[in-house]
């Protein structure tokens, strides 16, 4: 969903996709490939897309003028990369700064894509500079009548600030570059070194090969031979000046998607007056459309007069004619009264998606869009890459370290940049890919409606890749929950029949560990199990004091406040290592859970503050204890919340519940708690309080912010429609999640699951107990009281013990806080 810059003519191209939307899968054989490299290259738009790339830009430098000549007769590099567009140059740039030799190999040019990106991804990776454009928000239109606020930055990146950014960091970690076009490469797999030959009849031996070179990559490496076949992102665009855009459009925003059918249909200057149920042609104009491919209006307010405006195909097998899409934005256009009195610049963009993933252990590696980095379903894969090229080069200096042969090391590359995890993820982007290519335009607006109703960490994950596999299925369950009918029934068609359901199958069937062959640097967040407490605990490696140190090391200046030192106990950091499985990861984790503690402050919650939303006890944390000392939080659906419980109030007394569980837990010494899920009365009226948007927040914030906290899961009475969806759900979910789960349909089922852990007195008789249904609101008031004293003396001893060091600190003249994860002293709550 960005845009490949230049000024040409396009010339014609046969529009005969106009009315295509539906193609056969086609499965990547041998007698594919060359067919899939024929599409990676370009297809029938390949001499579009090479006068693209050959674009030039008198502003940025040469290469040759920035880094150092490689010298091919001076040894063997340890890293030969191949292509100077931004991934091979951040991944040359991060391994030159961890004292890697490095050699830089591929045209000369500049970049020339426009990169579109979230501006919160480049704030991450501290390239926010290099943005020359950035709007506070952006916004959609899926129909007419149905505009969406995504409520998030967007920004356009500056191609000459983020290649010179990526020249300079090169340069001073020392990559070397030579101009030249690979030709063969000679990876003596049982040997020290590779050899690539170039174009000139040069030779370059290196100890690793790693292409960069996006897709005329593909000719070196192998692939799947039993895979999606490869489809396209196209746009046409153009960066113009324009009159009367603030006039039809938000000039403050930037326009993310335009899928209203205005190309066709439309009288010149009549569009902005369409309202729903009241367009001038049949079925809100799209009679007669059930087979037209989709495209969507893009654009960027550039100021003044000026804006970026891009007419784009999300996906499609074969690509949508860059004809058709300029043919399009020309008649979308006059159908807005929008009037182009200048055009600056025309772009192209052309970017191959999806098809089969790199065979791993093959000799010669890649990186980038040559590594099937770019997002299936999205088109985005700059962010990504920038993002992965830490993890990446850390994991090559190591294997590199070790002195194996050039196989060895190559395959050791491989699975670090595609383990089983990160498979299991691209399989779940192309069924992805694959559904929203086989949808009608009316469908494709009914999907981006739901999808953007999911939870912020859900829908932005998806964008950025950064899902893991178990929350990729959080994630596809939510929107089929959320979306109507016609979806529904298309996800599990799609599923069922479709080869990419098969092709999904087998790669989350295939996996071992679940998450755990995650790499460092990654971003991906931990499976569905793990973070809500259901994780590799019985599995995992107790984690040692080294890591504890380390993760305790990673979070720097957080524990300068007194109240995070005291949270990050070594309990609390040992969670964090088995929930996340490496110490990269937990620290990265454990800084935003502490980001967000000090920003919610949940230890601040009291019983007064939320007792409107918990006094019908539908998520009650019970005084009474399990049979072995497990605090217990009951769910209960029959226990309605009271008219005017929002959002907020609900997620606050939400948090206020596990923070007391979690909080009482480590008191008792076990760090873990008992859940019974009380699914009765789930139905029509359920869905109104809370929502199933607040309800999936709700689990996000146990996953991220409260892992490996639960101990045993009892999910009593579910409806139908739960049991299906978790059938369906069960080959994605970590084995020992499943097994703390256990499901009960009848109430002597729950009895007999029960009443072994929980005793007979202290469980509620709908569940088999003797305890009678109504809550005791009293009782509850003076329980959570009760803790709430318990939290403000722990709060205030830690309070006390920080003012001591700071008394302590100004005496001696140095600086002091709470020690790191100290133990301050502990209160007793009366069961």
């Amino acid at each position: 969903m960005h845009s490949f810059p230049h000024a040409c003519n396009a010339g014609t191209v046969a529009e005969r996709l106009e009315t295509s939307a539906a193609h056969p899968l086609q499965l990547d054989t041998t007698l594919h490939q060359n067919e899939n490299q024929h599409v990676r290259e370009g297809h029938y738009e390949a001499e579009l897309v090479q006068l693209q790339a050959s674009k030039e830009d008198p502003e940025q430098p040469s290469i040759a003028d920035v880094l150092p000549p490689l010298d091919v007769d001076a040894g063997a590099l340890d890293v030969c990369v191949v292509g100077c567009g931004p991934s091979g140059l951040a991944l040359a740039a991060e391994l030159g700064a961890l004292g890697v030799s490095v050699g830089l190999v591929g045209h000369d040019t500049p970049f020339v894509n426009n990169y579109g990106v979230w501006s919160d991804e480049f704030q991450e990776l501290g390239l926010e500079g290099t943005l020359d454009q950035r709007w506070p928000d952006a916004h959609c239109w899926f129909g007419e009548g149905h505009e969406v606020r995504v409520g998030r930055a967007y920004g356009r990146v500056c191609r000459r600030r983020l290649r010179a950014h990526l020249l300079r960091r090169c340069a001073a970690g020392g990559v070397r570059f030579r101009a030249g076009e690979l030709v063969r490469v000679e990876p003596n797999e049982a040997g020290e070194t590779a050899t690539l030959a170039l174009a000139d009849g040069s030779v370059v031996r290196t100890r690793l090969v790693t292409l960069a070179s996006g897709a005329a990559a593909g000719k070196f490496l192998r692939y799947e031979r039993v895979a999606p076949s490869v489809a396209a992102q196209t746009a046409y665009g153009i960066e113009c000046e324009v009159e009367g855009y603030d006039q039809v459009y938000d000039g403050r925003s930037m326009l993310f998607m335009d899928f209203r059918r205005h190309h066709s249909g439309v009288w010149a200057g009549t569009a902005p007056r369409l309202r729903h149920g009241e367009h001038p042609a049949a079925g809100e104009g799209l009679w007669g459309t059930g087979r037209e491919v989709p495209s969507f209006l893009y654009a960027m307010p550039l100021g003044g007069a000026r804006v970026f405006l891009e007419e784009t195909c999300l996906v499609a097998k074969p690509a949508l004619p860059f004809a058709v899409l300029k043919r399009r934005l020309h008649r979308r256009l006059a159908a807005m009264g929008l009037k182009v009195s200048r055009v600056v610049e025309a772009e192209w963009s052309y970017i191959p998606v999806g098809g089969p993933l790199p065979v791993a252990g093959q000799p010669v590696t890649a990186f980038g869009a040559a590594a099937n980095l770019v997002h299936p379903a999205t088109g985005y894969s700059v962010a990504r890459s920038l993002r992965e090229a830490p993890g990446l080069a850390a994991a090559i200096r190591d294997v590199l370290a070790k002195r194996l042969p050039v196989g060895e090391t190559a395959a050791a590359v491989w699975e670090a940049l595609w383990p089983a995890e990160k498979r299991r993820q691209a399989a779940f982007h192309v069924f992805g890919m694959e559904l929203l290519a086989s949808l009608d335009l009316a469908a494709t607006n009914d999907f981006f409606r739901a999808f953007f109703r999911l939870p912020d960490p859900l829908w932005r994950g998806f964008l950025a890749s950064t899902l893991g596999s178990g929350r990729l299925v959080v994630f596809a369950l939510a929107t089929f929950v959320l979306a109507p009918a016609r979806i529904k029934l298309a996800l599990a068609r799609h599923l069922m029949t479709n080869p990419t359901g098969a092709y999904l199958i087998r790669h989350y069937l295939g996996a071992r560990e679940p998450e755990a062959a995650e790499q460092a640097g990654t971003g991906a967040a931990p499976a569905l199990g793990k973070a809500s407490g259901g994780g590799a605990a019985q599995t995992s490696p107790v984690s040692d004091e080294s890591d504890i140190e380390a993760v305790r090391a990673g979070l720097g200046a957080l524990l300068e406040d007194a109240h995070l030192a005291a949270y990050c106990t070594d309990g609390i950091m040992r969670k964090y290592l088995v929930a996340r499985g490496s110490v990269c990861k937990a620290t990265k984790a454990l800084q935003k859970t502490l980001t967000w503690r000090q920003q919610f402050r949940p230890d601040l919650i009291t019983w007064e503050q939320v007792k409107h939303a918990g006094v019908a006890g539908r998520v009650q944390l019970m005084s009474e204890t399990d049979k072995e000392g497990r605090p217990i939080v009951m769910y209960r659906l029959r226990c309605m919340a009271p008219p005017g419980t929002t959002h907020d109030d609900y997620l606050k007394y939400w948090i206020y519940a596990l923070e007391n569980a979690s909080l009482l837990a480590n008191r008792r010494g076990s760090g873990k708690v008992t859940c019974v899920f009380d699914l009765e009365g789930y139905g029509s009226s359920d869905t109104v309080m809370p929502p199933f948007q607040t309800r999936l927040e709700a689990l996000y914030m146990a996953q991220q912010y409260y892992p490996e906290s639960l101990a045993h899961g009892y999910v009593c009475y579910p409806p139908l429609l739960f049991n299906v969806l978790w059938k369906a759900a069960q080959p994605f979910l970590d084995p020992v999640t499943k097994e703390k789960l256990t499901f009960c349909s009848t109430r002597a089922e729950a009895a007999a699951a029960l009443l072994p852990l929980i005793r007979a007195e202290d469980l509620y008789a709908s569940l088999g107990g003797q305890r009678p249904d109504e809550v005791d609101t009293d009782a509850m008031g003076a329980f959570q009281r009760s803790v709430d004293a318990m939290t403000a003396e722990q709060r205030a001893e830690v309070e006390a013990a920080a003012a001591k060091g700071r008394s302590a600190a100004a005496a001696s003249g140095t600086s002091a806080a709470v020690p790191n994860g100290a133990r301050v002293p502990t209160a007793t709550v009366a069961a």
